[in-house]
């Protein structure tokens, strides 16, 4: 804005200047010069500032418009297309008191971002409530080795009580979606030396060390194997429930991309209850 006042500014005393000058050269014995200079000058002026008025209505929003705009736009529900994905295993149970039908659902997805994964873990289970179930976990998992801990795979988890009086879990929302970060993820790296550090105290009990000897044993010898601190703690999780809450009433979701394989989820629910893992296929 400063560009543009200090533009106008010059442009405001140029037309001052041609209408002090430009009368003389069209001077009339009728008129004195330089009333008419200074008419001409000052409505020069006046019309410049009328111009700049209008380019500053009318001008695209500046960085600070910009981000009033934004923040007017993410109130809007944003529509998100569900990523593909696989069914690596599921579980859905009547055993619980009350009949209650309980679906646990393991999703595998390649890629994508926060919103998708989202997407996903939601249309999963309304999918899984289309089937009849009452309770809903979905877990989602990145598609690397399933050696890897869920801890370390792990990329969104979703509790869905669509009947609430009739819910197994302990939050009482109808939602409880929780979906990582993508900066906090796990890498190759710290998938590699959380997974040595598990080897070599999974050795180390063999070898009849106690469990306080054995993890600092592993410890030590994971620190000088990928060269860490000395204060380097195991991977938490690439999922924080305390920070990673997902609003599911902040998107909505495109199910084109995974229509056939929510088919796929339905009938396999639809084959009767079991309390042992189950693929889909």
């Amino acid at each position: 804005m400063g560009v543009a006042l200090i533009s106008l500014s010059l442009l405001a005393g140029l037309v001052l200047l041609l209408g002090l000058a430009f009368p003389g050269l069209l001077k009339r014995k009728d008129k004195p010069l330089a009333r008419r200079a200074i008419g001409i000058g000052l409505g020069g002026i006046f019309a410049v500032l009328l111009l700049g008025g209008i380019v500053l209505a009318t001008r695209p929003a500046t960085s600070a418009n910009a981000g009033d705009n934004a923040q007017n736009l993410s109130s809007v529900t944003a529509t998100v297309p569900a990523a593909p994905y696989d069914i690596e295993s599921y579980i859905y149970s009547d055993s619980f008191v009350g009949g209650i039908k309980v679906a646990q659902i393991r999703a595998i997805v390649t890629g994508d971002d926060r919103n998708r994964w989202a997407a996903t873990i939601i249309a999963i289970s309304q999918t899984a409530q289309d089937a009849g179930a009452e309770s809903v976990k979905v877990t989602l998992l990145r598609n690397i080795s399933r050696d890897v801990p869920d801890v370390l795979r792990e990329l969104a988890h979703a509790y869905y009580n669509p009947v609430p009086n009739r819910s197994v879990w302990n939050d009482k929302d109808k939602w409880a979606i929780f979906v990582a970060q993508p900066g906090h993820i796990a890498d190759d790296r710290t998938i590699a030396f959380n997974q040595a550090y598990h080897e070599e105290y999974r050795k180390l009990i063999r070898a009849r060390l106690s469990e306080d000897k054995a993890a600092e044993q592993a410890r030590r010898a994971v620190a000088a194997r990928f060269k860490l601190p000395a204060d380097w703690k195991l991977w938490a999780g690439n999922v924080n429930d305390n920070k990673d809450r997902f609003s599911p009433d902040s998107i909505s979701i495109d199910r084109k991309p995974v229509t056939e394989r929510l088919k796929e989820l339905k009938d396999c629910l639809s084959n009767g209850t079991s309390d042992q893992p189950r693929p889909c296929t």
